[in-house]
């Protein structure tokens, strides 16, 4: 592989993410994953690729520890290998029980089943 498939692989480009408000509305009845620490909704698109969405309440803490837990969430996203698969995969951080270790743990679970 070069150095441009190593980029597509392992970069959180825009595409890879959804952004629009319609885009997150759009996850009604579709295959759902919970566990203790996170909840994730997975959808089949259309895409090549798969974009990624993270919802995290206020409930969870000040902005410094959400912004955190996030960027946890997407750099497993960017290291597995769920990018090339096809799904839109929404995660919503559970506020009342989160800790930094089970939602690792919970968020490699989600994203290799």
């Amino acid at each position: 592989m070069g150095l441009s498939s190593w980029n597509y692989l392992n970069n959180y480009s825009k595409k890879h993410r959804l952004l629009k408000k319609v885009e997150f509305y759009n996850f009604r009845s579709r295959i759902k994953i919970k566990t203790k620490t996170i909840y994730s909704i997975v959808k089949k698109n259309t895409y090549g690729y798969s974009r990624l969405g993270i919802i995290a309440p206020r409930k969870i803490g000040p902005s410094v520890y959400r912004n955190y837990l996030k960027r946890i969430i997407r750099e497993e996203f960017r290291c597995s290998n769920v990018k090339t698969s096809g799904y839109d995969i929404l995660f919503i951080v559970n506020p009342l029980k989160n800790t930094n270790g089970e939602l690792i743990r919970a968020n490699k679970d989600i994203l290799h089943k």
